[in-house]
């Protein structure tokens, strides 16, 4: 029963485009067994004469687990192999990290289970346990997915015949066929999801099992085995995505802006790595080096998650590079769980940038029984509906939820709901002298009408990468005057800038400022620091591209400089370099001007990885981000525009 698994609050009033919701949870809800749907399976037929010719159960190949010093392994037994999905990641040439399997593919037998008609007859596929694989396609056989919806489709609505795909992370030397894993995969399924899973098969790459972590000597024995064994979990997960995403049945039918992933035990702890934490690497050290990270996930769903023993975090010093985790999160713990403690999850989810929950089970261990159903699933599905599918009704219903109603004790311990920024009315407060502003908000300003004081206000200045006005050698400055009649757009033009009319979402600008101002802006939904991409990038994904050099801009989340440049990673993006803290660098430096003091704030992830920011902050008198009088502190204002240098 237990293989799958065997292997300080925050309350804010938060404002969303449709509806209000005040932080107070006072809704119990039914506990959910299955959703509505029917489920079938994609081909994980095995040969049975192959299991007895080479020795073992089908859980030993399932699982990875060698025989004799003989590695075994589910591509070993496949009855069906050209109908069964496989997948073929090549592993970063990094030997230092990937001690055993540096720079050549490692395969993964991935198995899909989605929502299906009822009018599918197919046989379920028995297995070895009594436990049946639904519905399971055989040779030759195409999924059955529920019937298409004819449109026409109402106002706004997302197409219904493209579903929500979910990956999931099983268990530390467990597998998708286990009686415990296969159980939720069907049920998460029954709710419309397809959910695709990788066999991990940990045990290629490392003996250890997540019950004797807590033994000191069998984490020391071979160190480096085990850090590769989890340093693989994400790169499956990653490839996963893009074998479903591509694959000729499932891609075409599903959604690609609707992913997200759920995790045990530790899977929990791949689902955080593949969100842009690090992998703790060095025993003593506790250095962290990075994983590749999946920005398609929208929210994740740890159950029991792992991050760490007493003695040895999962990301870093102090779990610290759990920073870098930018997305949605639902950690679901069991109060009596001594194998993956959850002080160190606490300690992860404190550094998490977006919207993160904690419920705690009262009295239960590590490990899963069917009678927890009611409760995992009343908690997850709610959350996965709300962050995975977008559903703004999902999302009000989820945060008043306080319980679900029989069952577990369950209590919500960590309760933060990251601001949508969906009702900004932001001010910019201006200092005499230069001004570094932002327009964070995702409503133009309209320069002569918000800015038209000649008594307070000298010049208006925005930094333009590129445009189409004749003689203009772009990039270029743009400008505003309303000292002068015409804005300053003769100025303008005899010194060969650009005539400022315009201050677009996200943009920042120079205001030179008579004396002490206040002028109110533009209202509006705040402008995501996600939304901003590298314009190198193969597939950006963001609607602002930032060129190659200079770009000034502005953001509406108010993230710190670390969490803007984790937000802009693409799924083509280079992870943290290896260090103790191990942030991204996507961009090459980052600045804002204190207009008070009349001095740079200086970030640079290249020092952060060094541990050289602080004193080269110190030699160049800059300031230091985290001294920011901002709110939260430290953090990017909606009105505060910033200037990023891209390599």
């Amino acid at each position: 029963m237990h293989r799958l698994y065997a292997a300080a609050a925050f309350v804010f009033i938060i404002w969303f485009s449709t509806v209000c919701a005040a932080g107070v949870r006072n809704v119990g809800v039914a506990p959910l067994a299955a959703g509505p749907f029917p489920v079938a399976c994609s081909d994980v037929a095995y040969n049975a004469a192959s299991v007895s010719q080479i020795g073992g159960s089908p859980a030993d190949f399932w699982e990875g687990n060698p025989q004799n010093g003989r590695p075994r392994y589910f591509t070993d037994i496949l009855l069906e192999p050209q109908d069964t999905i496989q997948i073929n990641p090549i592993v970063p040439n990094d030997s230092s990290f990937y001690v055993q399997n540096s720079n050549t593919p490692v395969p993964f037998v991935v198995i899909v289970c989605y929502p299906t008609s009822t009018s599918n007859t197919r046989p379920d596929y028995p297995l070895a346990d009594a436990s049946v694989v639904p519905k399971m396609q055989r040779a030759g056989q195409k999924p059955i997915f529920p019937p298409l919806v004819p449109p026409p489709l109402l106002s706004g609505q997302d197409d219904p015949n493209f579903l929500p795909l979910l990956v999931l992370s099983h268990g530390l030397a467990g597998s998708p066929l286990n009686t415990d894993t296969l159980e939720i995969m069907n049920s998460l399924a029954s709710f419309g999801y397809v959910v695709a899973a990788p066999f991990h098969g940990d045990a290629r790459f490392s003996l250890i099992q997540i019950s004797t972590i807590a033994d000191l000597t069998s984490v020391l024995y071979n160190f480096d085995r085990f850090v590769e064994m989890e340093a693989l979990r994400p790169l499956a997960l990653k490839a996963t995505v893009d074998a479903i995403l591509a694959h000729p049945d499932f891609g075409p039918r599903i959604n690609p802006n609707k992913i997200g992933g759920f995790g045990a035990s530790m899977g929990g702890a791949s689902m955080t790595w593949l969100l842009g934490a690090s992998v703790t690497d060095g025993f003593h050290s506790q250095n962290a080096h990075a994983t590749v990270r999946d920005p398609r996930l929208k929210a994740v769903v740890g159950y029991v998650p792992f991050a760490g023993e007493s003695f040895l975090p999962a990301f870093g010093v102090d779990n610290g590079t759990a920073i870098n985790v930018n997305t949605p999160y639902l950690a679901i713990c069991g109060t009596a769980d001594i194998v993956a403690p959850r002080y160190r999850m606490e300690q992860a989810m404190s550094l998490f940038g977006n919207s993160h929950y904690m419920v705690a089970l009262t009295g239960v261990p590590h490990g899963y029984d069917n009678s927890y159903a009611g409760d995992v699933l009343g908690w997850t599905i709610p959350f996965l509906n709300a962050y995975v599918n977008g559903d703004a009704s999902a999302l009000a219903n989820f945060l008043q939820q306080k319980d679900v109603l029989g069952g577990l004790d369950d209590n919500v311990v960590i309760d933060y709901t990251a601001p949508a920024w969906g009702s900004l009315s932001p001010t910019l407060v201006l200092a005499p002298g230069w001004n570094l502003a932002g327009n964070g908000v995702e409503t133009p300003i309209a320069v002569a009408t918000n800015f038209n004081y000649p008594s307070t206000i000298a010049t208006i200045w925005k930094w333009v990468t590129s445009g189409t006005a004749a003689g203009i050698n772009y990039p270029a400055w743009a400008f505003y005057s309303p000292t002068q009649s015409d804005g300053g757009q003769a100025y303008a033009a005899s010194k060969g800038y650009d005539f400022l009319t315009t201050i677009n979402a996200g943009e920042g600008f120079w205001v030179n400022a008579k004396t002490a101002f206040t002028v109110p802006l533009a209202s509006g939904t705040g402008v995501q620091s996600s939304s901003f991409t590298p314009a190198l990038a193969a597939t950006p994904g963001g609607r602002h591209a930032l060129p190659h050099r200079w770009s000034l801009i502005a953001a509406g989340d108010s993230p710190t400089p670390t969490r803007f440049d984790a937000s802009i990673a693409t799924v083509q993006s280079a992870p943290p370099a290896t260090g103790s803290t191990g942030v991204y660098t996507n961009l090459t430096t980052l600045w804002a001007w204190d207009a008070a003091q009349q001095r740079w704030y200086f970030w640079a992830p290249s020092l952060v990885n060094s541990g050289g920011l602080t004193s080269y902050i110190g030699n160049n008198n800059y300031l230091d981000f985290a001294t920011m009088p901002s709110t939260p502190a430290g953090t990017l204002a909606p009105t505060t525009g910033f200037w990023v240098n891209m390599p």
